[in-house]
């Protein structure tokens, strides 16, 4: 967990890499999850996010709200990537 009082130790997973490339960043709590999300899509140099989604494991997170908000404390692992698609028939 980490040192700093009210922060939250995040990684942003996508498909195009992790960020940070190792270990986490300590964010505050109350900072909106987009703002990290924005920093990784400039390290990892990907141009088009739109219509992506975080998930924390099952949970879907606003974006647009802070950690704390999202209910999300300690260390995550954030999933940063575009819808998944159900498999099975194929759309026409």
């Amino acid at each position: 967990m980490s040192e700093k009082k009210n922060h939250i130790d995040v990684a942003v997973v996508t498909t195009a890499g992790t960020y940070p490339n190792d270990g986490f960043e300590s964010v505050a709590l109350e900072q909106p999850i987009k703002v990290e999300l924005d920093r990784a899509a400039r390290e990892l140099k990907i141009t088009n996010t739109s219509g992506w989604i975080a998930t924390v494991g099952t949970q879907t997170l606003n974006v647009d709200a802070s950690y704390l908000a999202n209910n999300l404390s300690g260390k995550v692992d954030i999933q940063w990537g575009p819808p998944q698609r159900g498999g099975g028939a194929k759309a026409s």
